[in-house]
């Protein structure tokens, strides 16, 4: 009978294959520099438990006093053996699970609910375990009633998210993030179950441009938990900085061989340094899982104004357009305003409407503003959605200035009026 594996299992190392050492030693510098007195002590320990028993401790039976005072030694000198520090040192030779750490996103662009084909959601279905019949609903009552079946779903290891069919245009869209807990949470076939008997897996989600953070997702702090992990994806991050969440993960030292890093995101990165350059640096196969459509068609808008503006003075408004999957079109860019008031009926004034042809992936234009009414004011670029946009709320930006009439009043004061001073007055009134 082999006694190994069970060996390695007691202290906590899995698949032990050879035990080729124990070798016994002593910590405690006293110990260490002369062993022997450790000898003599536990000899002095047991002689002074059989005086004791032999000498001070009277009984009808000697094998009664032999038998204490054996034990009485025995505990004596182990308590002389604890104060020399004992070590043990047990070679053990094993096979070592290789890590696999996965990365997810987290930033609200997986939020996004694409309007995908039938077919498109019938493959996803089958690959992430989306189940279709069960989640499929009408209407608004129906599609809330899903979402909350899928939320109780996710925390029992099962998650059933609602559906959009053909034959009912009116159910709600399952974000990316939502096919990506079908993967993690399915049942049957879990992708993580298999990926698990091989490798030591690591969950991370990157949803802030800093890096990424680990997530807790273990139950016995050994094997990942997919009934513990899909709760934790969420998409609260404003930024996707890919490669500052892989120079992240370069960063971090693990205690077992990095075989791989799978990430699942929409690649869609806005923020920090190039995804590639992090990636070859990481020493380790990237293996990527991409959610939503493979083209994204996309025009935000950002407006920038001065904090502060004096009334009849002209200033530059920084309108900057950034398009995806829309270069070579021509949009409107309106650049609008109106005072701040309590009043939310106010109409807005046009300042300047523009056709601009999107060569670029980002395109900045300026516009020339004279403020003519002193107090709070609102300021808005908006273009109009174009075809195939799926994130509406950023095709407008509004930014608000407060517009004043102030006059510098300077007092120069030497001794008497030079000529100088009919230039500085000319200046400053």
């Amino acid at each position: 009978m082999n006694l190994t594996p069970w060996l390695g299992r007691m202290l906590g190392y899995e698949n032990a294959v050879d035990i080729s050492g124990v070798e016994p030693s002593l910590s405690a510098p006293w110990a260490q520099a002369a062993p022997a007195w450790v000898v003599f002590g536990c000899l002095g320990a047991a002689a002074l438990a059989v005086v004791f028993y032999v000498r001070f401790q009277f009984a009808r039976k000697a094998k009664s006093r032999l038998l204490l005072a054996g034990l009485r030694a025995l505990v004596l000198a182990l308590l002389v053996l604890m104060f020399a520090e004992p070590i043990l040192t047990v070679r053990i030779t094993g096979q070592v699970k290789p890590a696999v750490w996965l990365l997810f996103d987290g930033t609200d662009s997986m939020a996004i609910a694409d309007e995908l084909s039938a077919e498109d959601r019938q493959r996803l279905a089958q690959v992430t375990g989306w189940d279709v019949a069960e989640a499929s609903g009408t209407g608004t009552a129906n599609g809330a009633r899903s979402s909350s079946v899928g939320t109780r779903g996710a925390a029992s290891g099962n998650l059933v998210l609602s559906a959009a069919g053909a034959s009912n245009p009116t159910a709600r869209l399952p974000t990316r993030m939502e096919y990506v807990r079908a993967l993690v949470a399915r049942s049957e076939e879990n992708l993580l179950a298999r990926l698990g008997k091989k490798f030591r897996l690591k969950a991370f989600l990157f949803d802030r441009a800093e890096g990424a953070r680990a997530l807790e997702a273990t139950a016995d702090g050994r094997e990942l938990d997919p009934a513990l992990l899909a709760p934790q994806l969420t998409t609260t991050g404003q930024v996707t900085a890919l490669g500052a969440a892989l120079e992240d993960l370069g960063r971090r030292q693990s205690t077992v061989p990095l075989a791989a890093v799978v990430v699942f995101s929409d690649f869609n990165q806005n923020a920090g340094p190039p995804a590639l350059e992090a990636a070859r640096r990481l020493g380790a196969p990237v293996y990527t899982v991409g959610v939503g459509p493979a083209s994204a068609v996309d025009l935000a808008v950002d407006l920038q104004c001065p904090p502060s503006m004096k009334k009849d003075e002209r200033y530059p408004l920084l309108a900057t357009l950034r398009q995806e999957g829309l270069a070579g079109r021509t949009v409107t860019l309106r650049v609008l305003r109106k005072q701040s008031s309590a009043d939310r009926t106010l109409p807005w004034h046009a300042i300047e409407t523009r056709q601009i042809t999107l060569a670029q992936p980002a395109h900045t234009v300026e516009v020339s503003f004279v403020p003519g009414e002193v107090g709070r004011c609102k300021l808005r670029a908006e273009v109009d959605p174009e075809p195939g946009e799926v994130i509406l709320q950023n095709n407008q930006s509004e930014c608000e200035t407060t517009v004043h009439d102030n006059i510098m009043r300077l007092l120069y004061v030497e001794y008497e009026p030079t000529w100088e001073w009919r230039f500085v007055k000319e200046v400053f009134h």
